[in-house]
């Protein structure tokens, strides 16, 4: 039933196009045949317009037989001479090309990209994306420190935890400048750089902590962790608590 359907369908889609052609076509040549103030002989016209527009829808051998045909049926349609023959059937089969093209093109719809639409699309502000750093745990090298302070950075400690946590604090260099000196810090497990006066969230073997730099002098800075003071120097690379 549904290959009988498709077979249906194919049939009368064949039909309206060779009938539509057929019309462009016999309208062409009878336009022409007009200009040149000749006779017309409706049933060779009719004859060659509907043989031009089968023959069209053949592969390869079509076309030269539908121009073929025109010449063959406006020839006894018009008893002219063969140059005004062929300068309508010339005619006629461009005119009905060019329409075809014309209709194709209609059919197509538009290919041109919408600029403007691009363009507001190019000065659209992209959202914020924020990415989470999750802090890797391993339980057997992490010492045992309170929850407060592994999970509140900014609480208080005791002086014992705020040494167990910056035991591995090295300070690799200080950077003099004219608005404020910068410490290189190593905590062990990442290297940071910070100014005096600064907070800065830090990576530890215990955790992630934020830690405030104090001061920065030639050879030493002092950081805060949880309120204890904490004095790295630079020529021992020690850590002193101080009292």
């Amino acid at each position: 039933m549904e290959a009988l359907t498709l077979n249906i369908l194919t049939v009368v889609v064949f039909a309206v196009s060779v009938i539509l052609q057929t019309i462009v076509l016999l309208a062409a040549l009878w336009i022409m045949i007009k200009i040149q103030k000749m006779e017309v002989k409706w049933l060779w016209l009719i004859l060659g317009a509907v043989g031009a527009s089968v023959f069209d829808m053949i592969p390869f051998v079509g076309r030269p037989l539908a121009i073929a045909t025109l010449v063959v049926t406006v020839y006894y349609t018009t008893q002219a001479e063969y140059i005004d023959i062929l300068f309508t059937v010339v005619v006629g089969y461009s005119v009905k090309f060019c329409l075809n093209l014309f209709l194709i093109s209609m059919l197509m719809g538009k290919l041109r990209p919408d600029l403007h639409q691009t363009a507001d699309r190019t000065n659209e502000v992209p959202e914020p994306v924020v990415a989470r750093v999750h802090a890797p745990t391993n339980a057997n090298k992490m010492p045992a420190l309170t929850n407060a302070v592994a999970n509140g950075p900014t609480n208080a400690m005791s002086q014992a935890d705020a040494l167990q946590i910056t035991k591995n604090f090295t300070l690799k260099g200080v950077i003099q400048s004219d608005r404020r000196p910068l410490a290189v810090i190593d905590t062990g497990v990442k290297t940071y750089t910070v100014a005096s006066g600064d907070w800065t969230w830090m990576m530890t073997k215990s955790g992630r902590f934020k830690i405030h730099c104090d001061q920065c002098t030639d050879n030493s800075a002092t950081l805060s962790l949880g309120g204890n003071p904490i004095t790295l120097k630079l020529t021992e690379k020690v850590i002193e608590l101080t009292q």
